[in-house]
Order: C-alpha cells, then sequence, then structure tokens
C-alpha cells in the first residue's frame, strides 16, 4: 500500500487534487488534497507515522456512470453533501473523478453555448429576413425608439431565466432604472429632445453589461437589465456604472436638482431558497420597484436599498 509521502508525491508530479485508491482495480477510496495536509500535521505532531493510504482514504466512493448527466451528477453530490464523485466507466472501473469545480465550468460552458447558439439564430434569422411577416415577427420584440428588446422580449426572457434558476439553482440579478424627472424634462425641453435622451441613455446602458446580459424597455422612461449569473453584489456595480455612464454624458436638466439627466436605479436578485424554491418573476419585479422608489425618495441618481423579494 502506498504511503503517506508517496501519495503526496503523486498528487504533486500530476498535479491533482485528489487521487482514487484501488484495490483490483476496483475503488475503494479517495484522497483529497485536504486528506494529505491533515495527516502530514498529524506525522508532523507525532500523532501519526507509517500510514498508508488506505488508512487516511474516504471511504466509501460514491460514484456515478460516464454516460449520466451532468445535472444528474450535480443533483447527487449535492444530495450527498460531498465536493467530489468518482465517474465509472461500463465495466464499473474507475474513469476519473467530478469536483465541483467541473461542475461550475460545465455549467458555465452550457449558458455560453446557449447564448452563442441564441445569437446564432438570431443571426441567422436576421439574415434571412427577406419576406414582410419575417421582419414583422423581428420588430415584434423591439423598441422602435430605443432599439433594445420591448416588453414582450423582456416577459419572455424572464420566464426563460426564471425556469433555468429553477432548474439548475442558479442565482440571477434584474437592475430597473428610471430617467429622473423626466416628465420635466420633456416639458422644459420637448418631446423631441426627450427622445433623443431615451436613445443615449439606452446607449450608455448597453455598453456597461457583459454580452450575457439583456436590455428592455420596461415602459416608458423605465429600462429593465436582466443578469445572468449575478448576485447581489455584481448587479449593483453595473448599476452604479450605468448610473455614472447617464450622469457623465452631462445633458442639460434645469428641472433637476442636478442640472444634468440622471437615472436612479433599484436592484432585485432571485436567489434558490433551502427547498429549492425562488422568487416568481413577479415578486422580483416588485422588489426592484421598491428599490427604485427609495432611490428616487432618498434624492435620485443614485441606487435603491436592496428589497428581498418574497
Amino acid at each position: 500500500a502506498a504511503s503517506i509521502s508517496e501519495v503526496s508525491l503523486l498528487m504533486s508530479q500530476r498535479k491533482h487534487s485528489c487521487v482514487i485508491v484501488c484495490e483490483q482495480d476496483k475503488a475503494v477510496g479517495l484522497i483529497s488534497e485536504r486528506d494529505v495536509v491533515r495527516v502530514l500535521a498529524e506525522v508532523l505532531s507525532g500523532k501519526a507515522a507509517d500510514m498508508t493510504a488506505g488508512d487516511f482514504m474516504s471511504s466509501p466512493v460514491i460514484s456515478i456512470q460516464s454516460d449520466r448527466s451532468v445535472e444528474e451528477a450535480y443533483r447527487l453530490m449535492r444530495s450527498r453533501g460531498i465536493r467530489r464523485l468518482l465517474v465509472a466507466d461500463e465495466h464499473n472501473a474507475p474513469a476519473g473523478i467530478l469536483t465541483q469545480s467541473d461542475l461550475m465550468r460545465a455549467h458555465l460552458q452550457t449558458v455560453e453555448h446557449y447564448q452563442k447558439t441564441l445569437e446564432a439564430r438570431v443571426a441567422e434569422r436576421t439574415a434571412r429576413l427577406e419576406s414582410a411577416n419575417e421582419q414583422l415577427e423581428a420588430l415584434a420584440r423591439v423598441d422602435p425608439l430605443m432599439n433594445i428588446g420591448n416588453r414582450r422580449a423582456m416577459e419572455e426572457a424572464l420566464a426563460v431565466a426564471h425556469q433555468r434558476s429553477l432548474r439548475y439553482q442558479r442565482t440571477y440579478s434584474i437592475i430597473l432604472l428610471d430617467v429622473d424627472k423626466f416628465k420635466a424634462f420633456n416639458d422644459t425641453y420637448g418631446h423631441p429632445r426627450g427622445d433623443r435622451v431615451l436613445r443615449d441613455i439606452a446607449r450608455e446602458v448597453t455598453g456597461c453589461v457583459r454580452n450575457l446580459d439583456t436590455v428592455y424597455r420596461y415602459g416608458g422612461e423605465e429600462v429593465l437589465i436582466l443578469l445572468p449569473e449575478t448576485d447581489t453584489d455584481g448587479a449593483m456595480m453595473v448599476a452604479d456604472r450605468i448610473r455614472s455612464a447617464v450622469a457623465g454624458m452631462e445633458t442639460e436638466h434645469r428641472s433637476s436638482e442636478h442640472k444634468v439627466v440622471t437615472i436612479s436605479a433599484g436592484i432585485a436578485t432571485s436567489v434558490p431558497r433551502k427547498d429549492g424554491s425562488i422568487p416568481g418573476v413577479l415578486d422580483l419585479l416588485g422588489a426592484a420597484d421598491q428599490s427604485l422608489y427609495q432611490a428616487k425618495d432618498e434624492g435620485r441618481n443614485r441606487l435603491g436599498r436592496v428589497v428581498k423579494p418574497e
């Protein structure tokens, strides 16, 4: 049986975070970096000596067949509370180890693949817009003034985000922003200039978000940004970047206490609960709206305090 020094040397040479302990081609245990560090500490302190791999391995080994899906592997690891999972081939021989980091990479690759596939479909569809019906279908999801997604596109995207969050137990956030004292701006400068401001703001918003994020006109002078795989802190950073960019346009607004066009923003985040449920889309929108109202009430040109969805 391999000694502690042989195991640690093997892991160091192969740059592996764990190894499988086998007897007659059958996995009988796992040894992780944490196990090695723990045992080495005991050896150095004189509490243990001459230990073999079988003395400090984690056993029994929980495994999954190599033809099972990543989602099944995730559910098994989550239900057993483990960080590593043995992958077995069709003969039940060890084929590899699946870690939480592997699952995270696989999930992000799925999201990226989905986004690339969606973009490819949109590009292909745009290229094939030869008939009036196809053109109308594309235009039906775009706001003609701001050239961002419209309310219909937003509702469809939120429904998809909700289902993905529920299925994969992932976090996502939304930002709801509103142009401060926009009615007063229109009254002072006229609606054509107001329309131009909305287009300028849409341009600034799209320039502040990732390719993975999507932007929609929520209604009037309100804009909603959907941020997949984003927690509250990340959403706050994006929202403040947008707020700063809009103020940085330095568009005159005499009726505003800030003397330039500004926006206020509310943030809400959907976080899976312990029972696996998540807030509904309407609850999330309601929380973002409350956060936005707080920002308005506290002086505008700011972010509202986070309101937890019901």
